[in-house]
């Protein structure tokens, strides 16, 4: 499945993953899971096309996009932020990075792309649950602030 690029999720989609979250369905390890065209999916879970869940994360298009090419990762264990994150929470940092760097391939972003983490006020965090950001499809400028 390839990422579309230029086309967000609506506002209706927006609001079924945020209201999907909220609920904290995506934290319930005993949901049913099914594989389609190589990728695994929720059975109770109805996400865009353009939604990727895997095992320990979703990956989602940003609803405000900062490049031609915008997607999160978030974790489905519930992390605050990078700095309050354990010694035990290395495994599921890790497998977020390999989930980015996947999205970034079905997305076709054979160029380049940036990973961005915001932590805390001062780094730009504005959602206090970490996440990681696939930037990509333009050049990207040094210094990035």
């Amino acid at each position: 499945m390839k990422w579309q690029k230029r086309r967000w999720p609506n506002r209706a989609e927006t609001q079924y993953l945020v209201k999907l979250y909220a609920k904290r369905s995506l934290y319930n390890s005993s949901t049913k899971m099914t594989r389609y065209a190589g990728k695994t999916f929720t059975q109770t879970h109805n996400l865009s096309a353009r939604s990727h869940c895997y095992l320990q994360c979703v990956a989602f298009p940003d609803i405000s996009p900062q490049a031609p090419t915008h997607i999160l990762v978030v974790p489905k264990k519930p992390i605050i932020q990078l700095s309050k994150a354990e010694d035990g929470d290395a495994e599921l940092l890790g497998h977020m990075m390999i989930v980015a760097k996947k999205c970034a391939q079905d997305a076709g972003l054979s160029s380049g792309y940036r990973i961005v983490v915001n932590d805390g006020p001062d780094g730009g965090q504005s959602v206090y649950h970490i996440h990681i950001h696939v930037l990509g499809g333009r050049v990207m400028k040094w210094p990035p602030g």
